[in-house]
Order: structure tokens, then C-alpha cells, then sequence
């Protein structure tokens, strides 16, 4: 089984079980980072980045034990 860590930032925090920022996942088998975030109910259309151990990812990304899984949302300003 791995342990995978999930940072969401921004407005991402919303699918945060526990509306905390940081969640450690256990993954019963072979899993992609879309697949664990869809997981949280997080829309897929709702990421402006994903990064897996500080570099650049997507949703079709493999995770494996011991993975630090990080998601940006598109950021909107004026």
C-alpha cells in the first residue's frame, strides 16, 4: 500500500476533508494523480498545475509510496 502527501493550494483547499491544507492518502493500488484528487471530488478542469516530488506533472501522472502530490487552481485578479 502507499502513502502518497497531497498539498492543495488556494482555492483548492475547499476538497480538503478536513479543510486543512495538507492530507496523507493511503492508496489501496496503482493510482494517477487525477484519479486521487477526483477521489477528493475535485473537478480535473479546476487545475491550472500539478506537481509530483517538485516537478511538473499531470493528471496522468503515476503515484508511487512516498510521493508529494502538490495542485495549483487557475488564479483570477484584476
Amino acid at each position: 500500500m502507499a502513502s502518497v502527501t497531497v498539498t492543495l493550494h488556494g482555492a483548492l483547499n475547499l476538497y480538503m476533508p478536513d479543510k486543512g491544507r495538507i492530507l496523507r492518502v493511503q492508496l489501496a493500488g496503482p493510482s494517477t494523480a487525477g484519479q486521487l484528487l477526483e477521489s477528493l471530488g475535485m473537478p480535473l478542469g479546476m487545475l491550472s498545475m500539478l506537481l509530483v516530488n517538485d516537478k511538473r506533472a499531470d493528471t496522468d501522472s503515476p503515484l508511487t509510496d512516498g510521493d508529494l502530490l502538490e495542485a495549483f487552481p487557475y488564479c483570477a485578479g484584476g
